[in-house]
């Protein structure tokens, strides 16, 4: 089994993942990326392109089992409005979703988990990760960008004092697909927080 492979897509349907980590789709419409994990499966364009001759490709995200509780998000936010420093948070799915606030260092303007060893950790079984921004956009830093590098789902809250608002998108090995928050986030209410997804 190869970490990574090399898909060209000579018809719609695709043959099952068998790269350990991701792999690219040739298609009539660009260059996809694809992989799965525990809780979900995706599939996006990372480079528009027409290749005559090759099927076309649509882009998917394939999330196993209960979406989170809109509560969850509710407690995430309130923490946020009560601290000067961002703030990062753990979720993923057991017989119900999880919520973990690892031990952290943080400033107004960054905040990076403390751990010892990645191994047997939150951080490991995430699906999802979740950061504030305090008072500022939810737009995610050249920072964010370069630590966001696993294959998991990526949440920013910003403007939690004044305007909240939400930022989701699904990262795998640099790459980044902004997603709709009610995609993932169950009964999202758009009056309590503006989701920043352009549709």
């Amino acid at each position: 089994m190869n970490l990574v492979n090399y898909i060209t897509a000579i018809a719609p349907s695709l043959p099952p993942i068998s790269a350990q980590l991701y792999e690219y789709i040739f298609a009539a419409n660009g260059v996809f990326i694809r992989a799965k994990r525990s809780g979900m499966e995706v599939l996006w364009l990372i480079a528009y392109g027409q290749i005559r001759g090759l099927a076309v490709v649509e882009p998917y995200l394939l999330w196993e089992g209960k979406k989170i509780p809109g509560s969850f998000l509710n407690k995430m936010l309130d923490e946020a409005k009560t601290c000067i420093n961002e703030v990062l948070w753990y979720l993923w799915q057991e017989s119900d979703w999880v919520l973990s606030k690892p031990q952290q260092s943080s400033s107004p303007t960054s905040v990076t988990p403390i751990y010892q060893s990645l191994v047997d950790t939150d951080y490991s079984i995430a699906l999802v990760e979740v950061h504030s921004h305090g008072d500022m956009p939810p737009v995610p830093s050249i920072q964010d960008n370069a630590d966001e590098q696993g294959f998991r789902i990526y949440v920013i809250l910003g403007c939690v004092n004044s305007h909240p608002k939400i930022n989701v998108r699904i990262g795998l090995a640099g790459y980044f697909c902004p997603i709709p928050a009610c995609m993932i986030f169950e009964d999202f209410d758009k009056s309590f927080i503006e989701d920043t997804y352009e549709y």
